[in-house]
């Protein structure tokens, strides 16, 4: 039969496998060695016996033992004895197998040593233990350990057969239709699902739900047997030894081996306790008891209860310093509150007396075996079962849990608007998008205080991505709707009117009372609609220097109550690093705001100035310098060097407003650096942090205006209108008419943008730019020049100031209509009053007089004498580098025929332009250099660059990038160099243009429209084109009909043109 059960094994090995020879075997199977010809290894083949597979019959039976060696075929452990392959004999016979380990089996050895050295059978013990936790945590028990399933090789004992009892079981009581018949054909084999020598109590009843506690009673007993030289009851008959096994107690091992060590004794006695609930409940206990036995065979000597301790302690210090690390960094990386830290440190402090507990527990523990123990410590022994390090362990990590989990319950509650803890916006008490109003603060004592402190916290809220705090130009609006001056006390009487006619969301109140040397400082949030306290706060600062600090403080905790991420309100700069620690730095820089408001930019200039003095690190200060500056282009240079400087401590502000330093930087700084690109940059990562903030979404859409993309600067200007829901900014709506009117939409369409304007802003003090745009839209120039006057009767009080800009304004349009004198004694007024104060505006206002003269009225050496006057009474040398008007020098010089003057400040002005690449730049260099060419009689050279220019992707929304330049439509100029050059079919198209978007921008409108019209006609008619140049040539007398006496001339010379134009179509017809 052997040689028969060989071949067939062969057979189905096939011809990888070389079946060497065969080891043995017992009733359950037999055992041969192969050679692994693919892998050059041998391997061991344990095939069924036909008896036993016999009583195993049935094709779900062998499915069943298959699935359990598949099962155990997944153990991969330096101490288990793996299954390689498993499969079936043609027969059904089916077998498996596993690596062949060079080396005896456990059972050799103890045939021939009897039993084993203390030392060497902790070794064995503490291996099959590795190998038992290991198959037990991953559910599978072996059911049969034993000496002969233990194999010694390199000094290390491995466990073999993991499974193989569990998968006769499972084919044998878990068959088809008898599995009572097919165990009963078992026992009859004489084949047990188990070794009685060493088959614990509950195995030997046929417990069906027999667990790994099983393979620990079998432990027990291989113990016995390496100590003692055989089982506990080895000596008996199988039947009698299962019946031992269920009735009788083990016998103490110290009886056959009294050198035994008590730890070892003790943990024999308690693998061999007859309850499994009595046992130690995991191989890994066992590894943990077999560790406190020392290599000599005696139990452990603990260390010292002293160095326990401190090795205690160290752990605890260790774990405390891991604790606080992992709770800063969640705090200072999430959005959970600040008291997550303390707290942290708290449970961390609670784990200390039971981490000590803990030390002491196994101390006594480990000395119990080798010493009597006191009262204390005998109660400590008791307790070592119930306290370990890995309870202790698993107790701290479930409070750190629970601990972890209330976190998450409050900011949950939090989020949902739930509890004390509730966020605002998620109650609904406030509106995320509905503006907040900061009221002009209460203060006592120094009564002044109130609006600098006012203006800190609106500075701390515009921090805030999760709400939208009312601007100053909308207040000022607001306001204005309400018939109020701008700069109007808002008390919290006011306030609540104010978002109750506005729609706004909440008001931010707050009170500072001083009482000697400290202050009383009150916030507090109200609703709107009721008065209704929503949160309130109060602190003490101790002095002057601690006011900002402890209202930063103030206001960050009301951004969180309000709803704003925690993890946001942590990482936003400190309150007086966004702002200044300086008192009166402050009292200047919220002066000046309010300066702003009423139009005296002058006035907020000098006191940001002098709050720079007080503070030269005031970062927030040096941006509005140079914003203010630019939008009035009074001085280039202190510009450049207030956005400059704020743009180099930019990091101390807040995210959005680094980013708009990064816009007035990257736009209105030295010329090098200018990056409409880089502008356009910045606005978008903005509007990314504020994405419904209607002034970040402007931002974006005039940097996209900048760069030529029209089209989406005019969605995001409606955007930002819609956002701004019921309190409308006159500003969004201008931008989005110059845009419209920078994309050639039809007039009436900019037409009513501007109407609606005028509804929604009826104070003429607002309106009147407006006025002055829509006269100039619909071709209404003297409408226009009193819309201007009035602009500046309503916006500016002081009558000499009054008067010089109603001059200044108005004479642009003046010029347009030939009203020459009355352009010259516009800018005269202006240029006498600034004479004095602003050399820079003399000479600038002289060189438009100059070009005026030059084009207009053909006085070219009166224009280069009012040129020459004015530098000698304001010399260029006398204004910084940046402040010296060269481009405007440079044009109005060519006008007037001076090329050599013209040259020499085309060629300043180039150097001051170095390494610039702005396109708004690169425009304003190109018309300036054609210019100066088309002076010297070069129109050739003219052209390339002033055909560049009009075809330049910084169209007529773009911002100009010569300071003190006209911003000439680059169209008029080039139709000139045609006309020069002798070409006049290009001339009379460029022409044409010009005039085709004057509309556009009224740069070089005033100078070149009467002249344009007036060439149209001329080139038409000596193109016969007579209908075109009758229009043309009534444009023109229209246009100046009413302009200077000696301009008259020119107008009764295209009268009669005009007249015999009309004959000759008259004899036509």
């Amino acid at each position: 039969m052997t040689d028969a059960l060989r071949q067939a094994l062969q057979s189905s090995l096939g011809t990888g496998f070389l079946i060497e020879r065969e080891l043995g075997g017992g009733g359950m199977s037999r055992v041969f060695v192969a050679h692994d010809d693919t892998l050059g290894r041998r391997v061991v083949v344990k095939v069924l016996s036909p008896e036993l597979s016999a009583a195993l019959s049935g094709a779900l039976s062998v499915e069943r033992f298959e699935r359990e060696i598949r099962t155990a075929a997944r153990l991969q452990h330096p101490h288990v004895v793996a299954v390689l392959t498993a499969g079936a004999t043609a027969e059904g016979l089916p077998y498996f197998t596993m690596p062949f380990v060079e080396g005896e089996s456990l059972r050799h050895r103890l045939v021939r040593e009897g039993r084993l050295p203390v030392d060497d059978a902790v070794a064995v013990l503490r291996d099959v233990a590795k190998a038992l936790a290991y198959a037990h945590e991953r559910g599978v028990v072996h059911r049969d350990v034993k000496p002969d399933n233990v194999l010694l090789s390199g000094g290390a004992a491995v466990v073999t057969d993991f499974g193989i009892a569990k998968a006769l079981s499972a084919a044998a009581g878990n068959g088809a239709a008898q599995p009572s018949s097919r165990s009963d054909a078992l026992t009859q084999l004489g084949v047990a699902l188990g070794t009685p020598a060493y088959m614990a109590p509950e195995q030997a009843a046929g417990d069906p739900d027999v667990d790994h506690r099983a393979d620990l009673y079998a432990l027990g007993c291989v113990a016995f047997e390496l100590l003692a030289g055989r089982p506990p009851f080895g000596d008996r008959p199988p039947r009698r030894a299962l019946a031992a096994h269920l009735t009788e107690p083990a016998p103490d091992v110290r009886g056959p081996r009294p050198d035994t060590p008590p730890a070892l004794a003790d943990l024999v006695a308690r693998l061999l306790a007859k309850d499994a609930a009595a046992r130690p409940q995991s191989a890994a206990d066992v590894l943990r008891a077999l560790d406190r036995v020392t290599p000599g065979g005696a139990a452990s000597d603990p260390m010292p209860l002293g160095t326990a301790l401190r090795r205690a302690l160290a752990v605890y210090a260790a774990a405390f310093v891991v604790v606080a690390a992992l709770a800063r960094t969640v705090v200072a990386t999430t959005g959970v509150p600040d008291w997550v830290f303390p707290g942290a440190l708290l449970l961390a402090a609670l784990g200390l007396p039971a981490l000590l507990a803990t030390a002491y527990v196994q101390h006594a523990a480990r000395r119990a075996p080798v010493s009597t123990p006191s009262t204390l410590a005998a109660i400590a022994v008791r307790a070592g079962p119930h306290v370990s390090w890995r309870r202790t362990a698993r107790w701290s990590a479930s409070l750190l849990g629970v601990f972890a989990a209330v976190v998450g319950g409050v900011m949950a509650l939090r989020a949902m608007g739930v509890g004390p803890a509730r966020s605002l916006l998620a109650a609904g008490a406030i509106e995320a998008r509905a503006p907040i109003v900061v009221t002009d603060f209460t203060a006592v004592g120094d009564t002044s205080l109130g609006p600098v402190l006012a203006e800190a916290v609106r500075s701390d809220l515009e921090q805030s991505n999760a709400v939208r705090l009312l601007g100053p130009d909308e207040l000022a609006d607001a306001l204005r709707r309400m018939q109020r001056p701008p700069g109007t006390r808002v008390d919290l009487a006011l306030a609540r009117e104010l978002a109750q006619r506005e729609g706004f969301g909440a008001i931010v109140d707050g009170a500072a009372k001083q009482l000697g040397t400290t202050y009383l400082l009150t916030l507090r949030l109200v609703s709107a609609d009721s008065g209704r306290e929503l949160a309130a706060y109060h602190e003490t600062a101790s002095d002057a220097a601690q006011l900002i600090p402890t209202l930063g403080r103030m206001t960050r905790r009301l951004r969180g109550r309000m709803g704003e991420s925690l993890k946001a309100v942590r990482e936003s700069q400190p309150l007086e690093q966004a702002t200044t620690t300086s008192l009166p730095a402050l009292r200047k820089y919220t002066e000046a705001i309010r300066e702003r408001g009423r139009n005296q930019t002058g006035r907020a200039v000098t006191l940001l100035r002098e709050a720079i003095a007080l503070d030269t690190g005031f970062v927030s200060a040096y941006a509005r310098l140079g914003a203010y500056i630019t939008s009035v282009n009074s001085d280039v240079a202190q510009a450049e060097w207030a956005v400059s400087q704020a743009f180099a401590r930019r990091d101390r502000l807040p995210e959005a407003e680094r980013l708009l330093v990064e816009q007035y930087y990257y736009g209105g700084g030295p010329p090098r650096v200018r990056d409409a690109a880089r502008v356009l940059r910045a606005a978008e990562e903005g509007l990314a942090l504020r994405p419904h903030d209607w002034y970040a979404v402007q931002s974006v859409a005039m940097a996209a205006a900048n760069v030529g993309d029209l089209r989406r600067a005019d969605s995001l200007l409606r955007r930002a209108i819609e956002l701004q829901g019921s309190t409308p900014s006159l500003v969004a709506y201008g931008n989005l008419a110059n845009v419209m009117i920078a994309e050639r939409r039809a007039p009436s369409a900019v037409d009513s943008i501007y109407r609606v304007i005028i509804a929604r802003f009826p104070d003429p003090a607002v309106s009147a730019p407006v006025r002055v745009s829509l006269a100039y839209l619909r071709g209404d120039y003297a409408g226009a020049s009193d819309a201007a006057r009035a602009q500046c009767a309503a916006r500016i009080t002081e009558p000499r100031d009054r008067e010089s800009c109603a001059g200044s304004t108005a004479a642009e349009y003046e010029l347009a209509l030939g009203h020459v004198r009355e352009f010259e004694r516009g800018l005269g007024l202006a240029s006498t009053r600034a004479r004095n104060v602003r050399p820079l505006a003399a000479i600038v206002q002289a060189a438009r007089l100059g070009a005026a003269r030059a084009w207009v009225l053909g006085d070219r050496a009166g224009a280069a004498r009012l040129l020459d006057s004015a530098l000698v009474v304001n010399p260029l040398d006398s204004l910084p580098e940046a402040n010296r008007p060269y481009p405007a020098l440079a044009w109005a010089y060519a006008a007037t025929g001076r090329a050599d003057r013209a040259a020499t400040f085309l060629a300043a002005a180039e150097r001051r332009w170095a390494g610039a690449t702005d396109a708004a730049i690169v425009r304003d260099r190109a018309m300036v250099r054609a210019v100066v060419a088309l002076g010297a009689g070069r129109a050739r050279e003219a052209i390339p660059a002033l055909a560049a220019a009009a075809a330049s992707p910084c169209g007529a929304a773009c911002r100009g990038g010569a300071p003190f330049g006209f911003g000439q439509n680059p169209h008029a100029l080039l139709a000139y160099a045609y006309d020069l050059a002798g070409r006049p079919d290009s001339a009379l198209a460029s022409y044409e243009r010009f005039i085709e978007v004057s509309h556009v921008t009224a740069a070089g409108f005033n100078l070149f429209a009467a002249g344009s019209w007036k060439r149209i006609g001329e080139l038409a008619e000596a193109t016969g084109d007579v209908p075109k140049a009758i229009a043309a040539y009534e444009r023109f007398v229209t246009l100046w009909k009413d302009a200077d006496p000696e301009l008259q001339p020119k107008v009764r010379e295209v009268r009669d043109r005009l007249a015999r134009l009309r004959a000759r179509e008259a004899r036509r017809r």
